[in-house]
Protein backbone atom coordinates (compact mmCIF):
# COMPACT_ATOMS: atom_id res chain seq x y z
CA UNK A 1 0.00 0.00 0.00
CA UNK A 2 1.46 3.24 -0.93
CA UNK A 3 -0.18 5.58 1.32
CA UNK A 4 1.76 6.84 3.93
CA UNK A 5 -1.34 7.10 6.06
CA UNK A 6 -1.37 3.38 6.45
CA UNK A 7 0.92 0.83 8.26
CA UNK A 8 1.01 -3.18 8.50
CA UNK A 9 2.89 -4.61 11.32
CA UNK A 10 2.94 -8.30 11.83
CA UNK A 11 2.56 -9.20 15.80
CA UNK A 12 3.89 -12.66 17.43
CA UNK A 13 2.31 -14.00 20.78
CA UNK A 14 4.48 -16.28 22.62
CA UNK A 15 3.84 -18.79 25.36
CA UNK A 16 5.68 -20.72 28.39
CA UNK A 17 3.55 -23.37 28.61
CA UNK A 18 5.02 -25.33 25.36
CA UNK A 19 2.23 -23.96 22.70
CA UNK A 20 3.74 -22.54 19.19
CA UNK A 21 3.84 -18.61 18.99
CA UNK A 22 1.17 -17.32 16.81
CA UNK A 23 1.31 -14.99 14.43
CA UNK A 24 -1.18 -11.36 13.56
CA UNK A 25 -1.50 -8.61 11.35
CA UNK A 26 -2.20 -5.06 12.35
CA UNK A 27 -3.30 -2.83 10.33
CA UNK A 28 -3.21 1.09 11.14
CA UNK A 29 -4.40 3.85 9.16
CA UNK A 30 -4.01 7.56 10.56
CA UNK A 31 -7.09 9.57 9.73
CA UNK A 32 -6.54 12.71 11.50
CA UNK A 33 -4.10 13.94 14.11
CA UNK A 34 -6.21 12.98 16.47
CA UNK A 35 -7.56 10.07 14.99
CA UNK A 36 -6.13 6.34 14.23
CA UNK A 37 -7.80 3.65 12.87
CA UNK A 38 -6.69 -0.03 13.50
CA UNK A 39 -7.71 -3.66 12.85
CA UNK A 40 -6.01 -7.11 14.13
CA UNK A 41 -6.24 -10.24 11.50
CA UNK A 42 -7.09 -13.60 12.55
CA UNK A 43 -4.24 -15.23 14.62
CA UNK A 44 -2.11 -17.87 12.68
CA UNK A 45 0.53 -20.67 13.67
CA UNK A 46 3.69 -20.27 11.21
CA UNK A 47 4.97 -22.25 9.03
CA UNK A 48 1.35 -20.86 7.15
CA UNK A 49 0.10 -22.92 4.63
CA UNK A 50 1.89 -23.01 1.19
CA UNK A 51 4.61 -20.60 2.71
CA UNK A 52 7.64 -22.12 3.05
CA UNK A 53 10.54 -20.09 1.43
CA UNK A 54 7.88 -17.34 1.13
CA UNK A 55 8.98 -13.79 2.55
CA UNK A 56 6.35 -13.89 5.48
CA UNK A 57 3.99 -10.83 5.68
CA UNK A 58 0.44 -9.95 6.27
CA UNK A 59 -0.65 -11.11 2.96
CA UNK A 60 -1.49 -14.86 4.40
CA UNK A 61 -3.84 -13.33 6.89
CA UNK A 62 -7.73 -12.98 7.02
CA UNK A 63 -9.64 -10.26 8.85
CA UNK A 64 -12.83 -11.05 10.10
CA UNK A 65 -15.24 -10.72 12.83
CA UNK A 66 -13.98 -13.54 15.63
CA UNK A 67 -17.41 -16.24 16.06
CA UNK A 68 -20.11 -15.85 18.45
CA UNK A 69 -19.98 -14.80 21.39
CA UNK A 70 -16.33 -12.86 20.80
CA UNK A 71 -17.43 -11.17 17.92
CA UNK A 72 -15.36 -7.69 17.09
CA UNK A 73 -14.66 -7.37 20.45
CA UNK A 74 -10.42 -7.90 19.28
CA UNK A 75 -10.42 -8.89 15.95
CA UNK A 76 -12.51 -7.51 12.97
CA UNK A 77 -13.33 -7.14 9.46
CA UNK A 78 -13.44 -3.24 9.61
CA UNK A 79 -11.41 -0.42 11.23
CA UNK A 80 -11.95 0.34 14.60
CA UNK A 81 -11.35 3.86 15.69
CA UNK A 82 -8.84 5.19 18.68
CA UNK A 83 -9.59 8.48 19.16
CA UNK A 84 -6.69 10.52 21.38
CA UNK A 85 -6.80 11.61 24.72
CA UNK A 86 -4.65 14.68 24.46
CA UNK A 87 -3.53 17.38 22.37
CA UNK A 88 -6.73 17.10 20.25
CA UNK A 89 -6.58 18.87 16.32
CA UNK A 90 -9.79 19.47 15.17
CA UNK A 91 -11.01 18.99 11.57
CA UNK A 92 -13.61 20.40 9.31
CA UNK A 93 -17.12 18.63 10.26
CA UNK A 94 -18.34 18.95 6.07
CA UNK A 95 -21.31 19.31 7.40
CA UNK A 96 -22.76 20.47 4.09
CA UNK A 97 -25.97 22.20 5.07
CA UNK A 98 -28.03 22.72 7.91
CA UNK A 99 -30.12 19.73 8.99
CA UNK A 100 -33.56 19.55 10.73
CA UNK A 101 -34.47 16.46 12.32
CA UNK A 102 -36.33 15.03 14.98
CA UNK A 103 -35.26 12.92 17.67
CA UNK A 104 -36.53 9.64 19.07
CA UNK A 105 -36.01 8.56 22.47
CA UNK A 106 -35.63 5.45 24.31
CA UNK A 107 -39.46 5.84 25.44
CA UNK A 108 -40.64 6.98 22.37
CA UNK A 109 -40.74 10.67 23.44
CA UNK A 110 -39.85 13.26 20.36
CA UNK A 111 -38.72 16.65 20.01
CA UNK A 112 -37.50 18.85 16.95
CA UNK A 113 -33.88 20.01 16.42
CA UNK A 114 -31.84 21.78 14.15
CA UNK A 115 -27.93 20.46 13.50
CA UNK A 116 -25.45 23.68 11.73
CA UNK A 117 -22.08 25.25 11.49
CA UNK A 118 -24.05 28.53 11.33
CA UNK A 119 -23.29 31.18 13.85
CA UNK A 120 -20.26 29.29 14.69
CA UNK A 121 -16.68 31.23 14.77
CA UNK A 122 -15.12 27.81 12.92
CA UNK A 123 -15.75 24.95 10.31
CA UNK A 124 -14.00 22.36 13.12
CA UNK A 125 -17.66 23.14 15.12
CA UNK A 126 -20.90 22.11 15.17
CA UNK A 127 -23.86 22.66 16.94
CA UNK A 128 -27.25 21.04 17.92
CA UNK A 129 -30.35 23.03 18.58
CA UNK A 130 -33.15 20.80 20.47
CA UNK A 131 -36.48 22.95 21.19
CA UNK A 132 -37.32 23.75 24.75
CA UNK A 133 -38.33 20.86 27.14
CA UNK A 134 -36.63 18.44 25.09
CA UNK A 135 -36.46 15.46 28.11
CA UNK A 136 -34.59 17.23 30.07
CA UNK A 137 -31.48 17.96 27.20
CA UNK A 138 -29.61 21.13 26.60
CA UNK A 139 -31.03 23.89 24.35
CA UNK A 140 -27.54 23.88 22.35
CA UNK A 141 -24.75 21.88 22.46
CA UNK A 142 -21.78 22.32 20.89
CA UNK A 143 -19.30 19.54 19.59
CA UNK A 144 -16.05 19.70 17.55
CA UNK A 145 -15.07 17.76 14.89
CA UNK A 146 -12.33 15.20 15.36
CA UNK A 147 -12.63 12.94 12.25
CA UNK A 148 -15.29 13.38 9.31
CA UNK A 149 -14.76 10.57 6.47
CA UNK A 150 -17.14 8.52 4.22
CA UNK A 151 -17.50 4.99 5.32
CA UNK A 152 -19.41 2.90 2.45
CA UNK A 153 -20.39 0.26 5.35
CA UNK A 154 -21.29 3.54 7.39
CA UNK A 155 -23.31 5.22 4.68
CA UNK A 156 -22.31 8.46 3.17
CA UNK A 157 -20.51 9.73 5.93
CA UNK A 158 -19.57 9.29 9.30
CA UNK A 159 -17.91 12.30 11.97
CA UNK A 160 -16.46 11.57 15.09
CA UNK A 161 -16.84 14.70 17.77
CA UNK A 162 -15.95 15.95 21.13
CA UNK A 163 -18.69 17.96 22.73
CA UNK A 164 -17.42 21.26 24.05
CA UNK A 165 -19.38 21.38 27.47
CA UNK A 166 -17.45 20.10 30.69
CA UNK A 167 -18.05 16.57 29.65
CA UNK A 168 -15.79 16.58 26.51
CA UNK A 169 -18.43 13.45 25.69
CA UNK A 170 -17.25 11.74 22.69
CA UNK A 171 -19.49 10.82 19.71
CA UNK A 172 -20.26 9.19 16.46
CA UNK A 173 -22.76 10.87 14.26
CA UNK A 174 -23.33 8.44 11.08
CA UNK A 175 -25.28 10.29 8.19
CA UNK A 176 -26.27 8.01 5.74
CA UNK A 177 -26.61 8.57 2.00
CA UNK A 178 -30.55 7.53 2.21
CA UNK A 179 -32.69 8.81 3.59
CA UNK A 180 -30.45 11.93 3.75
CA UNK A 181 -32.85 13.42 6.36
CA UNK A 182 -31.55 11.12 8.92
CA UNK A 183 -28.56 10.05 11.11
CA UNK A 184 -27.49 8.13 14.25
CA UNK A 185 -25.70 9.91 17.07
CA UNK A 186 -23.66 7.29 19.24
CA UNK A 187 -21.93 7.02 22.47
CA UNK A 188 -17.75 7.21 20.08
CA UNK A 189 -17.79 3.64 22.64
CA UNK A 190 -20.29 1.56 20.49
Amino acid sequence: NDDPNFSEHMLVATFKNGCRPRYQCAQFQKRTPSILRFKLSQSQIWPFKDTVGDWVDCRYFRFKDDDPPILDKYRSKHFKTLIAMTEKIFVNCRLSKSREFVVIFDNGEKCNGTLTQEGLSSNTKMKMHLERGCLGQETDQVFACLDTSVHGYFGNQMTVTESLDTSSRLSCWIFPSSPGDKFYLLPASQ
